[in-house]
C-alpha cells in the first residue's frame, strides 16, 4: 500500500496515455515486479509474499486509485501467481522459484482442448480477456481433457509466452490499458509439471493456498473497482473546487447536491471496502484454523465482491453526473473512470447473476459449486 500510495499521483497522470497505448508501460511493469505486486499470492516456498487476502484487497484498491489498468493487471498477475500452489512442486520451483521477476497472466475459462500425450498434454485453444498478456512470460489457459476414466476434466496449462500467439482484439470502451487481447495455442506440448489442477488439493498447503482461488479473483476484481471509485471522487473534488456552472456563480463544490453525492459516495466505497475485508478475513480465519472450505464461504466472498463492484460503479456514475458537461470530454478523467468501472462489472466473477446463486443457497435450493 505504501508503494501504491507513493506512486498514485504519477500513475494518475499517465492514465490517458495508458488508455491510448492499450497496455501498461514497461517501466510501470518493472516497478510492479520489483515491488512484489505480481507475487502477492505466490507461496513463500517459491519466494512469494503469500499476502493475506484482505491486505491484497487494500493494496489493489490503492493501486487502482492511481490507474485502473495498472491495478487490474496487478490483480491478474497476482491471481495467476496463485497457480504456483496447484502445479507439481518441480514446475513451481522451475518457474516462480527460479525467477523472482516472473510475471504470469491467465484466463481461467476452459476454452482450450487438451490431448494426453507422454509426459504431458498437447493443447490447442483460444482464450479471450488475457489481461497483461503482452508483458507476461507465462500465460495460463484453462482447457478440457479426458481423465484416466475417460470423463472430462478441467485443468490449466502454464505456457511459455513464446509458444502462444497474441491476437490484437482489445478494442474496447473501458479498461483499454489492460491489453486484454485474445491468446491462442496450436498443438502446444505442456509438461505435466506445468499443469495446474484447481479441482484438487494444493501441492503446498498453507492458509492462503487453501483459500478459494475464485474467491481471490472475485475480491481482486472488486478491489480494483473500489479503487476506480476512489479515483472518481478524488477527481470530482479537484474539478468541483474551481468549476462554476456559469460565470460569477459559486464553485460547484459549494452546491449541497454535489456535497451530498460526494459524501454518499465516500460512505458507499468505505462500506464496500469494509465488506470485502470482513469477508476475506472471515474465510482466511477458517483456512488458518485448518477448516475445510464450504459453499457458504465461497458465496460470502462472491456476494461481497459483487456488491462492491456494482456499488463502486454507481458511485462513479454519480461523480460523472455531477461533473457536468466537462465530464463528457475525453480529456476528463471522469469519463475514463466511468468506462473502466462499468467494464469491470462485466467480469464473470462479479456479474449480478451472483445474487441469483446466493439467493438459491439462501432458499436451500441446489447450487452448482463449480466456479463459485
Amino acid at each position: 500500500m505504501q508503494q501504491a500510495e507513493a506512486r498514485r499521483e504519477s500513475l494518475a497522470s499517465q492514465g490517458r496515455a495508458i488508455e491510448a497505448a492499450r497496455r501498461v508501460p514497461e517501466e510501470v511493469v518493472r516497478w510492479m515486479t520489483e515491488t512484489g505486486f505480481f507475487r502477492m499470492l505466490v507461496p513463500r516456498a517459491y519466494g512469494g509474499l503469500e499476502t493475506e487476502p484482505a491486505a491484497m484487497v487494500r493494496a489493489l484498491a490503492a493501486l487502482a486509485e492511481g490507474d485502473a489498468a495498472v491495478g487490474w493487471c496487478a490483480m491478474v498477475g497476482a491471481c495467476s501467481g496463485a497457480l504456483a500452489a496447484f502445479v507439481p512442486p518441480s514446475g513451481a520451483a522451475t518457474l516462480w522459484g527460479a525467477d523472482p521477476g516472473l510475471v504470469a497472466c491467465g484466463v481461467f475459462a476452459p476454452t482450450g482442448q487438451g490431448k494426453r500425450v507422454p509426459g504431458g498434454w498437447e493443447i490447442t485453444g483460444r482464450w479471450s480477456f488475457a489481461s497483461g498478456c503482452e508483458h507476461a512470460r507465462v500465460r495460463a489457459g484453462g482447457f478440457v481433457g479426458a481423465g484416466e476414466d475417460g470423463q472430462p476434466i478441467v485443468r490449466h496449462a502454464l505456457f511459455d509466452a513464446s509458444s502462444t500467439r497474441v491476437h490484437d482484439t482489445w478494442d474496447v470502451m473501458g479498461l483499454a490499458g489492460t491489453g486484454s487481447h485474445d491468446m491462442s495455442a496450436e498443438a502446444v506440448f505442456v509438461p505435466d509439471d506445468r499443469i495446474a489442477d484447481l479441482e484438487g488439493a494444493p501441492t503446498v498447503a498453507t492458509p492462503l493456498t487453501t483459500f478459494p482461488v475464485f474467491g481471490l479473483l472475485a475480491i481482486g476484481v472488486a478491489a480494483v473497482s473500489v479503487g476506480i471509485g476512489q479515483a472518481a471522487i478524488r477527481d470530482l473534488v479537484a474539478i468541483a473546487g474551481t468549476k462554476k456552472a456559469v460565470p460569477g456563480a459559486r464553485p460547484v463544490s459549494q452546491r449541497e447536491t454535489v456535497q451530498e453525492e460526494v459524501g454518499r459516495g465516500r460512505a458507499a466505497l468505505e462500506a464496500s471496502l469494509a465488506s470485502l475485508s470482513v469477508a476475506a478475513d472471515a474465510v482466511y480465519a477458517r483456512t488458518t484454523r485448518g477448516e475445510p472450505m464450504r459453499l457458504a464461504d465461497k458465496l460470502l466472498l462472491r456476494r461481497a465482491a459483487t456488491f462492491a463492484a456494482h456499488t463502486s460503479a454507481s458511485v462513479v456514475t454519480a461523480m460523472h453526473k455531477v461533473g457536468g458537461g466537462g465530464a463528457v470530454y475525453n480529456t476528463s478523467p471522469l469519463g475514463r473512470h466511468l468506462r473502466n468501472a462499468h467494464v469491470a462489472t462485466q467480469h464473470i466473477m462479479v456479474q449480478e447473476q451472483t445474487y441469483v446463486v446466493a439467493g438459491r443457497d439462501i432458499f436451500g435450493l441446489d447450487v452448482n459449486p463449480r466456479g463459485v
